[in-house]
């Protein structure tokens, strides 16, 4: 989300601290000092045979570049067609490489938009799917088409029917935590990777290794029972072995993280609450797909066995070394029957036949199911009971109720659930749920003020400048700040508000601060340019624009940015191609479209410029935009197209009758068709809202003289 338009359109007549928390470790753990990651090759040179093993495991194979060698799926794909954006998907090979295209279709057939991004990396195992990426400049893109492996076919990727998002959706640090092993963040952004991202590693569930790999080099043995330079889940508590798994396989609609930690910072030994918070709607406790940890706890299997020597916990049947969905039904079911001898004397006589020796015990108590959002795939419900309530297992829509977040575990104090309603509400364009969390964030200002918690101080700030309170912003954005000077998007929040509130010299202090402290940053290069041209300084603003360019090429942003910069500079020629560049990676994104029409027209072809713009205008009117149809008033009047730029610019008349100004333009299109009367109507009309217009009155006495 962003907080202004980062594409300035060419022409509108209307100007438009408190310390880092200890982590907190067991009593049967020793203190670890914190370690670097060495990678599974190392760890295979004393590990062979876990290594091995660990190779065929889903999580090894998590994540990997595109290869020939891996291929499962079938090519050519079929066409696929989104209807509500008409737009056509298809995957397709050539040689060894292998691309996901984008097309649209006149009605005789032919193209009038393609769009092509080659494949270069997957994330699945495609023991239920397989999803892919393209990188360019350690960005990654997710591809609108996935193979699900279940049912060999090819459909959207989760989320995209119902939001197509088209090459455009990136992979952040909070997937990559989850689908990757980590890799780091380059100059503090959130989405260019200093690596190519690994599948899941060793280390994700046994910590950094390099004081182990160092310890063990020198002294092939520990001490004493237990290695204190790396982590072993089988040497701790329950809830430190159970915090490793939940670290990814625990649901929940939000997450925020404390401060001085991130989607990177949890290490095995840690507890997970001591890093993150985690939120869900308090209706939607349903089967998701990573909901495995939370709905394993509610089962009697895990309660009752808490105390236990051996509780059962997700180790207990999935073994985290190898491959055990090749084990079959039979490794499962053994997990079940020693605790449920005799069960067969214990159930109804019309259930007994299914409840001997041989039978399935998770087919029936552990089903698997489909759920929202992940088509063609079925996932198990770790949820273990007698029986499933059938409402449960039919109930395929996701209940419309008011919004109520609880914390998935533990509890909350009432400033970090104020915070949630705002991280929740702010991610998902949601006003009604922000202004919820602002009301509850009002009660508790001394919370987020506090050292400590500049994180929530930092969603806070977002969230009022997002409603129009800069003033108040400024406050919390100041307080993120000098908590983490360093941080790009914190400065950059601190510059939008500034500027918001008319203070351009200060917002131009710390745009550059966030351009420094983040060179590669999008979102900072994009709005210090978009800044830049606001404040007369266009050169400054085609150099960012165009390193936001090279960093992104599909950005239609800023190639249309770009244009403008190019445009106000008297560079015609060169913001035409940038703007058709960004029409190309978008076709729909109206301000490239308007710009491409207006500077078709400065360059004098008009008939060229109305091809555009007249697209451009009806989803203009269908999205609130009215820049296309103002131009296409102005470029049809020029073209001597009257009819049509009375059409147009009685729209603007429409949607603001008390603005003089579109009226004069209207009456000089009614005046070039030849109705002065008509014209004069518009003018006396412009002369009740501003009865001392100077257009107004000059056309006045023009029509009267006659």
């Amino acid at each position: 989300m962003t907080f202004r338009s980062t594409a300035p359109v060419l022409f509108l007549l209307l100007a438009a601290c408190q310390a880092q928390p200890e982590t907190a470790v067991g009593d049967q753990i020793p203190v670890r000092p914190a370690a670097d990651f060495v990678g599974d090759a190392v760890c295979a040179t004393c590990h062979e045979s876990e290594a091995a093993s660990y190779a065929a495991h889903g999580m090894a194979n998590s994540f990997y570049p595109m290869s020939p060698d891996r291929v499962v799926e079938t090519f050519d794909s079929p066409v696929v067609r989104h209807e509500a954006s008409d737009f056509f998907y298809r995957a397709f090979r050539e040689g060894d490489r292998f691309y996901q295209e984008e097309y649209r279709l006149e009605a005789d057939g032919s193209r009038s938009h393609e769009l092509i991004r080659e494949v270069t990396h997957v994330v699945g195992s495609a023991q239920a799917a397989r999803t892919y990426v393209s990188e360019r400049n350690g960005r990654f893109d997710e591809l609108p088409l996935t193979w699900y492996s279940q049912e060999s076919r090819w459909d959207f990727s989760p989320g995209y029917r119902e939001a197509n998002l088209r090459f455009d959706r990136k992979l952040t640090s909070r997937c990559m935590a989850c689908h990757t092993n980590a890799p780091p963040v380059l100059d503090g952004t959130d989405q260019v990777f200093e690596a190519t991202p690994l599948a899941i590693s060793c280390e994700r569930c046994h910590g950094g290794g390099d004081l182990h790999v160092q310890a063990r080099r020198a002294v092939p043995e520990p001490a004493g029972d237990t290695d204190p330079t790396i982590f072993n889940p089988d040497h701790v508590e329950l809830d430190l072995r159970m915090d490793v798994c939940q670290q990814c396989h625990l649901n929940g609609a939000i997450v925020v993280y404390r401060d001085g930690s991130d989607p990177y910072s949890f290490r095995p030994g840690d507890r997970l609450v001591d890093h993150q918070l985690l939120f869900e709607p308090a209706h939607e406790t349903g089967l998701a797909v990573i909901s495995h940890a939370d709905r394993l706890k509610q089962s009697a299997c895990y309660l009752e066995t808490l105390d236990s020597p051996s509780p059962l916990e997700c180790t207990t049947c999935h073994n985290p070394h190898a491959d055990f969905r090749t084990a079959g039904n039979d490794f499962f079911n053994a997990t079940c029957r020693p605790c449920h001898v005799g069960v067969a004397q214990e159930v109804p006589d019309f259930a007994r036949a299914d409840h001997v020796e041989t039978s399935d015990c998770a087919s029936c108590h552990m089903q698997k199911r489909q759920v929202e959002n992940a088509p063609h795939s079925s996932f198990t419900d770790h949820f273990i009971r007698a029986s499933i309530p059938a409402d449960e297992v039919e109930s395929a829509e996701t209940v419309e109720e008011p919004l109520v977040l609880e914390p998935v575990y533990g509890e909350a104090e009432p400033g970090e659930l104020a915070w949630a309603y705002l991280s929740y509400g702010y991610a998902r364009g949601a006003r009604d749920v922000v202004d919820r969390g602002l009301i509850l964030a009002e009660r508790e200002l001394p919370w987020f003020r506090a050292a400590g918690n500049s994180n929530a101080a930092f969603t806070l700030a977002k969230s009022l400048l997002w409603s129009g309170r800069p003033q108040d912003a400024v406050e919390f954005f100041r307080l993120a700040v000098a908590a983490d000077t360093s941080d790009a998007e914190r400065l950059l929040g601190l510059s939008r508000a500034l500027d918001d509130l008319g203070e351009q010299e200060e917002a131009n202090v710390y745009y550059n601060k966030a351009h420094q402290s983040s060179p590669r940053s999008m979102n900072v290069l994009k709005d210090f340019a978009n800044f830049l041209i606001r404040t007369n300084r266009e050169d400054g603003a085609v150099r960012l624009y165009s390193r936001a360019v090279a960093e992104d090429p599909g950005d239609a942003a800023a190639a249309n940015g770009l244009a403008a910069a190019l445009s106000r500079l008297g560079r015609v020629e060169e913001a035409l191609q940038a703007a058709e560049s960004a029409v190309a990676n978008d076709p729909d994104y109206v301000d490239g479209m308007t710009n491409v029409g207006l500077l078709r027209a400065r360059l004098g072809d008009l008939d060229g410029a109305l091809e555009v713009l007249r697209p451009a205008a009806l989803l203009g009117r269908d999205t609130g935009n009215l820049s296309p149809i103002l131009n296409l008033g102005l470029v049809s009047l020029e073209a001597g197209e009257h009819e049509e730029s009375i059409r147009m610019l009685g729209l603007m008349v429409a949607s603001n009758p008390e603005q003089p100004d579109m009226r004069v333009l209207l009456a000089r299109a009614m005046m070039a068709k030849g109705d002065s009367i008509s014209a004069l109507a518009q003018i006396n009309a412009a002369l009740n809202a501003n009865p001392g217009h100077p257009a107004a009155t000059e056309i006045k006495n023009l029509i009267e003289s006659r």
